[in-house]
């Protein structure tokens, strides 16, 4: 609670110390694009990773709790996502020349590790050897701990993000009505109760504290229950 990043246009980083935001100043080069961030989980001092390119080339850069270092590894495209379970094990979701390509952290290094078709934009791990990746369309990847294979797909409709608290739930959401529930089994439709907000994003600290964010400044939260949202007087 005392430590956190953001990322901004032009490659700009801020990071928060408790008290305030400051720029960290010289991660990536002039010019470069930020396009992930992400907080390794479960050290014992702060790690991040941010992932930045510039004309299609892309590299990771590494927080090792008091400087930022880049790795060596390069990556091709642009990054749409990037989570890790622990230090030893993180992915990174990259679109590159019609593909997606999915990048593997071991602990020393990044790699190539598949290529995909779709677009594919969202990742949500649950372990080293569970996890999921959104494509846009609807369908989903599971990450088993050996391969990415076709799961059930999850609507007909575009989506934007997708949420794990464990393997048997996890979120998806895209659009006005298209919230998902996965529930173990099968995806299921969750009606909010509002059709005129487009949500974006979705998170969760853990199975009874979730979030979306939507247009209009909309703001909904999870209570194990039931979707709440949180400024009413926003919503259409």
């Amino acid at each position: 609670e005392d430590r956190g990043w953001a990322v901004g246009d032009e490659g700009k980083l801020f990071q928060w110390r408790g008290h305030g935001w400051s720029e960290v100043r010289n991660v990536v080069g002039e010019g470069t694009q930020v396009r992930a961030i992400a907080v390794v989980p479960g050290t014992d001092r702060p790690q991040a990773w941010v992932a930045a390119d510039w004309m299609g080339f892309g590299s990771f850069h590494r927080f090792t709790g008091s400087f930022w270092e880049d790795s060596g590894d390069d990556y091709y495209g642009v990054i749409k996502d990037m989570e890790f379970v622990d230090e030893n094990h993180g992915w990174a979701i990259s679109s590159s020349i019609g593909d997606s390509v999915f990048y593997r952290w071991d602990g020393s290094s990044w790699s190539e590790f598949a290529r995909f078709d779709d677009d594919y934009i969202d990742l949500a791990l649950t372990g080293a050897d569970h996890g999921w990746a959104l494509e846009r369309g609807g369908g989903v990847l599971i990450w088993d701990g050996t391969a990415w294979t076709a799961g059930a797909p999850i609507s007909e409709y575009s989506l934007n993000a997708i949420a794990a608290v464990s393997e048997d739930d996890a979120w998806a959401v895209g659009g006005t009505y298209d919230l998902f529930h996965w529930d173990g089994s099968s995806w299921n439709q969750v009606w909010l109760g509002i059709s005129s907000v487009y949500f974006y994003d979705i998170a969760f600290a853990g199975p009874n504290v979730g979030w979306m964010v939507g247009d209009a400044g909309v703001i909904m939260r999870y209570d194990g229950v039931s979707w709440t949202a949180l400024n009413r007087a926003h919503v259409p």
